[in-house]
């Protein structure tokens, strides 16, 4: 099946990996929590945090844009089983260099840790995209049923349910931590891709959106007020969350901008390269021993920093972490190639596969 490449989606997963390190720098790095409110310091770090707080939802709502095809394919479950190694296997050699540079900086527990990624909140969006994984097929071929009135009808009750929850906080979506906001982002990209969302809207309409997103979030974190109502709890923070109908609004338009973008071959050769390696940022930032020693609490002086200062630092930051991951990455690549890792994956699915069709027989029979 020959499938149309958007390589300005796939530039945009880069961007949203960078995005993602500003995130967890200004975050656990402990810098929101210690720049004085009425600050310069404080309106600038926010507005960047504001700006990067739609990167988890564009990361996932890109994989229901790219995963989304009119036409039936076989899904490979080998490349979450890919994954899961790839995240094994920069936790063990992380947590053994930090074990020998100071032994006193890595437990017993870290080893046994990095083994099983999935009861690690660190890697939160990984359990979450494993439970997805196994449903994007059945995902895949509900939306290929619906004409495209009931998909513009679904796009507009997810972002219902992104206000309700917002405000009420009463369907249990755990501030986007989990996998039914995953599921339902990557149906949105899925719904941006098939209605063709991404050429009907005009690139003017979507940069405003965006802007007016940013704005709206940033000035009523600034000036907003505490408001208690039939037991609804508005505070200025209301709209800092992943399920926020501001941050879901930028993460929307933020894709629909990507996706118009085309690019030279060079480029676009360059994009392809690095496309592989962009999740293993996100491995290095979150892996516990490099975040529990490097990252928690590292970046607070940060705050008594000069204004103009903290989105250069964090900005570069952010984009050598991204950088440096990728080269180190491609080096992963050529590792796993010698050691037959693909091969390795496809295997335990086949095996996975035969024993659910065994089981699935039996029940059947």
């Amino acid at each position: 099946m020959n499938k149309k490449r958007y390589y300005g989606v796939d530039l945009l997963r880069c961007i949203s990996m960078i995005l993602v390190v500003i995130l967890h720098t200004l975050g656990a790095g402990g810098v929101l929590d210690a720049t004085a409110q009425g600050t310069m310091t404080f309106s600038v770090v926010w507005l960047l945090e504001i700006i990067a707080y739609p990167a988890v939802n564009i990361f996932a709502m890109i994989s229901g844009f790219v995963g989304y095809s009119d036409e039936v394919y076989k899904f490979k479950y080998s490349n979450c089983i890919s994954l899961w190694i790839r995240i094994v296997f920069y936790g063990i050699i992380s947590t053994v260099v930090i074990y020998f540079v100071n032994s006193e900086l890595v437990s017993t527990g870290d080893f046994f840790r990095v083994f099983f990624p999935i009861t690690t909140r660190a890697y939160w969006y990984y359990t979450a995209y494993v439970v997805l994984v196994v449903l994007i097929p059945a995902i895949n071929f509900v939306l290929r049923s619906l004409d495209k009135k009931v998909l513009f009808s679904l796009l507009i009750l997810i972002f219902l349910l992104s206000i309700l929850e917002t405000t009420t906080k009463q369907f249990a979506l755990s501030g986007g931590y989990g996998f039914t906001w995953l599921a339902l982002l990557y149906v949105l990209g899925a719904i941006i891709k098939k209605c063709k969302l991404h050429e009907k809207i005009k690139l003017g309409y979507a940069l405003t959106a965006l802007l007016m997103s940013i704005l709206i979030t940033w000035i009523w974190l600034l000036y907003g007020r505490e408001i208690s109502l039939f037991n609804w709890e508005i505070d200025k923070e209301l709209f800092i969350s992943y399920v926020s109908p501001t941050v879901l609004c930028s993460a929307v338009m933020t894709l629909i901008i990507f996706a118009k973008v085309e690019f030279c071959d060079k480029v676009n050769r360059i994009i392809k390269l690095i496309r592989p390696c962009v999740f293993t940022t996100f491995i290095l930032n979150s892996q516990y021993s490099i975040a529990n020693n490097f990252l928690y609490g590292k970046f607070v002086f940060l705050a008594n920093t000069r204004a103009v200062i903290v989105p250069v630092f964090v900005i570069g930051y952010a984009v050598t972490f991204f950088v440096v991951s990728t080269l180190i990455d491609l080096l992963r690549i050529y590792i796993f190639k010698f050691a037959k890792v693909d091969s390795l994956s496809k295997k335990v699915e086949s095996g996975i596969k035969f024993l659910l069709d065994k089981m699935s027989s039996l029940v059947v029979d």
